[in-house]
């Protein structure tokens, strides 16, 4: 008679292992869950949301659902949900997308006609709408450090926002996107 349940029993005690090297590598791994959902539903009254982006204080960014209508939220590690939007059309279509060591996000608005705004929100809730190198080309506001802004133009055209608003195409005849990126040369665009 064969034992089917020696291969379980293995599989499950190397799970053990792995797990428990983890643990013993990372100095002990440490999570906890919050659901940012239930937050937004009882500040806003949200439907749905979605969390794009959080910086290593625990600030988190994203969007949500509620009448209609995308906004745009942002979370700070210690205090209570916000929501913004860049009021350019009905319904509003806010897409926040990454947040930075200060607090700022970077996201991008729908403008009527379908046309999109790439956004920065500054640390003092101030939104600035960054104008792509024309004015019927969209813009999408991807990623965020210390207030410069990297996303796209149009047809996926990489960009870069400084912090006054200024836009850069990185590679002018090239399709590309940036992303934020700390991790050296080269690294988040692609």
């Amino acid at each position: 008679m064969k034992h089917v349940t020696s291969i379980p029993v293995a599989v499950f005690a190397s799970l053990i292992a792995l797990s428990a090297t983890a643990y013993s590598q990372n100095g002990g791994l440490r999570f906890s869950l919050k659901d940012l959902g239930a937050d937004l539903k009882g500040a806003f009254g949200g439907q749905s949301s979605t969390a794009n982006g959080i910086n290593n204080r625990g600030d988190v960014t994203g969007n949500f659902w509620i009448k209609g209508d995308q906004e745009c939220f942002f979370i700070p590690a210690n205090g209570n949900p916000v929501s913004f939007y860049l009021k350019l059309t009905t319904p509003v279509l806010c897409d926040a997308r990454a947040v930075d060591v200060t607090g700022q996000v970077a996201g991008s608005g729908t403008y009527n006609g379908g046309l999109s705004r790439a956004f920065r929100r500054d640390s003092k809730g101030i939104l600035h709408t960054l104008n792509p190198a024309s004015p019927f080309t969209q813009s999408f506001g991807l990623g965020i450090n210390k207030g410069i802004v990297v996303g796209y133009m149009n047809f996926y055209f990489s960009a870069k926002w400084d912090v006054e608003g200024s836009v850069t195409n990185l590679f002018p005849s090239v399709f590309s996107e940036a992303f934020a990126s700390t991790r050296g040369p080269g690294r988040g665009i692609r």
